[in-house]
């Protein structure tokens, strides 16, 4: 019984810091670093360690719980929120890049005495972008984020 509570709780846990992590690394990686906590900008590593511990712990949940046909669902669920983990993260982030834009294109209209100038060019020319593109943009960026 204490496994199945560790493996319903860990779970949770993977899901609501996994995606929220998720998050915060597109909307960093695609240069919005002003729309992610402080602390997460200084050590994103613990922020994915804490992630990848909560997913690990649930998984040796499955591994020692004694019930017959624990590991024949506990793994497909696990992977289930894998998934689940990685795409709503990103579909957030891409949604963060978006209000964001909005809101420079916004501030610029509003304020037409200041000049955005490239910036605020690229923010117009993103509502133009469709999901998929902006997810290329996110991979390509990573590449060379992952470089640096």
């Amino acid at each position: 019984m204490i496994t199945l509570i560790i493996f319903i709780v860990f779970s949770l846990l993977y899901v609501v810091i996994g995606v929220k992590v998720k998050q915060w690394e597109v909307i960093t990686i695609l240069g919005f670093r002003t729309e992610t906590p402080e602390g997460y900008l200084r050590n994103p590593k613990v922020y994915n360690l804490t992630r990848t511990f909560c997913f690990l712990v649930a998984v040796i949940a499955v591994i020692f719980s004694p019930y017959r046909y624990s590991a024949t669902i506990g793994f497909p669920i696990l992977g289930l929120l894998w998934y689940w983990v990685y795409h709503r993260g990103t579909d957030r982030g891409i949604k963060e890049y978006r209000r964001a834009m909005k809101e420079t294109c916004e501030y610029y209209q509003a304020n037409p005495t200041e000049d955005g100038g490239d910036f605020y060019e690229y923010a117009k020319q993103s509502f133009e972008l469709t999901d998929n593109q902006i997810y290329e943009m996110y991979k390509e960026n990573l590449k060379l984020y992952t470089m640096l």
